[in-house]
């Protein structure tokens, strides 16, 4: 991790750069905003520009007062510009009355705003074309500093909480930029707790690697709740679980026909329609994605012509789409399966192994490591632990409301004995699938129901005694 900078030299640089950059207020014409963020902290979230469409409808929009100014940074030459264009004095920024600033006037996608995209969204939609304009706070690039332009576009006086997710993927977007000021502001944001657990999880490169490649979709990640990291890297899925990350990405850059430039334009409310549905498969599924896309609830930062590429292919996506939420969801189904994939692991030094997948590299005995022979036979593995995990592994699924509590079944020797020879008559050896080879199943359901019946706490017996009972079981 990068060596960050004290929380108080911050602010107090922070200070004294916003009273050398700030220059005054006025208003400036929507048309003349934009925004230089190929990666915003956030994505614009359809549901808060309704959110704040009912609240300026409702109460007005107000866009003269400072709370809701929105920040912008000029350079030199644009500044001089707009006192040109408006026929102003400088000092005009600053003495006018709070209720009556100058219109300063500027070219189209002249002025770079630093925060406030929802508020601008929802204004370009409930205001006429000949009131388009709104109060802004100006301030000078060239006096600027990082440490200023981070602390004023993540500042959030109008906008919905931010989630894990978005938190996590504005840490790696700035870790990306070598902007530790940033980075160390969003680290900040999160619990003891979350930082640790990410600080974790970032540590491993192959995890890393495979997040990073998701960070221009800004819609998949406010499903990513940190909370649930604890339970990603115990598993020891690594292979399994980055390839999946890659699958995501794979399944929506195919939904926009390769187009990687389309990619920051997927929303929440986009992702979250769409996840798991197959419309290629399911009717269903493709006559609701289309009329999601005909009505303009999803997708809706494209282009006519973009939106008709992206409905010419969804009747081809043949397999579920995927997103980070439901990897987190799936990892539910996948924690049992790698439970009865470590069964067969056993005892050192397999163990010592960082992934299942390097374990099974390691006691496969066939001539190539790696080969697509040795990843069929070892997916034929999971393929048994999918069918029959609930016999293997002592656990079963969340009560359903109103439903009886599921019942938790021991593991069943026989079955944990086909698994075992079945791995053995694939070419994979260890001490536990030796044992299990060589055992008697039914001898073995007949010790463990012996030790029930008669608990050694309570009944003195030897090793002989015990087999000669076990036998006449």
């Amino acid at each position: 991790m990068a060596n960050f900078p004290s929380t108080e030299s911050i602010y107090n640089q922070v200070l004294a750069d916003k009273d050398a950059s700030y220059k005054g207020s006025a208003v400036v014409l929507l048309s003349s905003f934009y925004s230089p963020n190929i990666y915003p902290p956030r994505a614009i979230d359809p549901k808060n520009v309704q959110r704040l469409k009912s609240i300026f409808e409702q109460q007005g929009l107000r866009r003269k007062d400072p709370e809701n100014r929105i920040p912008v940074l000029l350079s030199q030459e644009t500044f001089q510009l707009g006192l040109q264009n408006s026929n102003i004095q400088e000092e005009d920024l600053i003495r006018h009355p709070s209720n009556s600033p100058p219109l300063f006037v500027l070219p189209d996608n002249t002025v770079r705003y630093l925060h406030g995209h929802h508020r601008l969204a929802a204004a370009i939609e409930i205001l006429p074309p000949r009131d388009q304009w709104w109060g802004v706070d100006i301030y000078l690039e060239n006096n600027a500093t990082s440490a200023l332009v981070n602390y004023i576009e993540n500042q959030y006086p109008s906008s919905g909480n931010i989630t894990d997710g978005e938190i996590f993927r504005n840490i790696r977007l700035s870790s990306k930029a070598n902007d530790t000021i940033k980075e160390h502001y969003w680290w900040s944001r999160l619990t003891a707790t979350k930082r640790r657990e990410l600080k974790q999880l970032l540590a491993h490169f192959e995890y890393r690697a495979g997040f990073d490649k998701l960070v221009d979709i800004p819609g998949l990640w406010p499903a990513l709740k940190l909370g649930t990291l604890h339970r990603l890297l115990p598993l020891k899925c690594d292979e399994e679980i980055c390839r999946y990350l890659e699958w995501v990405r794979i399944a929506w850059m195919e939904l926009l026909d390769g187009d990687v430039t389309l990619l920051g334009g997927i929303d929440r409310q986009t992702v979250e329609a769409i996840e798991l549905r197959v419309p290629a498969i399911s009717l269903c599924d493709r006559n609701f994605l289309i009329g999601l896309i005909n009505s303009g609830k999803i997708f809706t930062l494209y282009t006519d012509d973009q939106k008709s590429i992206i409905r010419e292919k969804i009747p081809r996506i043949t397999d579920r789409i995927p997103s980070l939420g439901t990897l987190f969801e799936d990892m539910k189904y996948l924690e049992p399966l790698a439970t009865s994939m470590k069964f067969l692991i056993g005892p050192e030094p397999f163990t010592k192994q960082p992934s299942i997948y390097s374990s099974f590299e390691h006691m496969y005995q066939g001539d190539s490591r790696g080969s697509e022979e040795f990843n069929e036979r070892y997916r034929m593995l999971w393929l048994f632990a999918m069918r029959n995990f609930p016999q293997m592994v002592s656990v079963s699924p969340r009560k359903e409301r109103k439903r009886p509590r599921p019942t938790i079944y021991e593991p069943n020797h026989r079955i944990l004995n086909e698994f075992a020879q079945l791995a053995h008559s694939l070419g994979f050896i260890s001490t536990t699938i030796n044992s299990h080879v060589d055992s008697i199943p039914e001898k073995e359901m007949a010790r463990e129901f012996f030790r029930k019946a008669r608990p050694e706490e309570v009944y003195v017996y030897d090793d002989a005694f015990l087999d000669a009972e076990v036998t006449k079981l």
